[in-house]
């Protein structure tokens, strides 16, 4: 299974679940994306 696979099914299986998370500590942001989100 290639990553990209992977990425897809984890779209698939997963779709509101936290996919990545940006940090900037030095900004004090935090910023998350759900797999659907990163899937679109």
């Amino acid at each position: 299974m290639t990553l990209v696979e992977m990425l897809a099914r984890n779209a698939r299986m997963y779709p509101n679940d936290t996919a990545l998370i940006e940090l900037k500590p030095s900004q004090n942001i935090r910023k998350s994306i759900t797999w659907k989100e990163f899937d679109a």
